[in-house]
């Protein structure tokens, strides 16, 4: 049984006292073969306000994105050249961020189902003041469990 599920399965068991986020925030990630790698443009939405992020990560392995930091694309050139490559045959992944005590925890649709994936919880380098690009390096780390 693979990880996440057999996680969600036992984290919904236990009780919980902290407070969640009624409202979960959509968001989309978009990703295209590069030979044997993959490259993942996350969007989704800011920390505060109503304003959706970006984050380009290269040279993945899977289109999911596995627990760890992830450096991100900065370089303004390298952005404009993917993202006109992100026009045309990318596949569409959506996600969701709910927040939970603080956190945001990042939720992926499983392919051609209605099931959701808990990925982790998500952090991120934001973007320079009033921009939008480039978030600067993205993190998914497992919660931390405390009984």
């Amino acid at each position: 049984m693979p990880w996440p599920t057999w996680r969600v399965r036992n984290v919904r068991r236990r009780p919980y006292s902290g407070s969640s986020s009624s409202h979960p925030k959509k968001g989309l990630i978009l990703s295209s073969d590069a030979g044997d790698e993959v490259d993942l443009w996350f969007f989704f939405p800011e920390r505060t306000g109503h304003r959706m992020v970006a984050a380009l990560i290269l040279g993945q392995s899977s289109e999911t994105l596995r627990p760890g930091w992830h450096p991100c694309v900065v370089d303004p050139e390298q952005l404009k050249a993917k993202a006109e490559m992100a026009l045309e045959g990318w596949k569409e992944q959506p996600i969701v961020v709910t927040s939970i005590e603080s956190r945001h925890v990042l939720w992926m649709r499983a392919e051609e189902d209605s099931t959701w994936l808990f990925l982790g919880v998500m952090d991120y380098g934001s973007p320079p003041s009033g921009q939008r690009l480039p978030v600067r390096w993205l993190r998914i780390s497992h919660p931390e469990v405390q009984t």
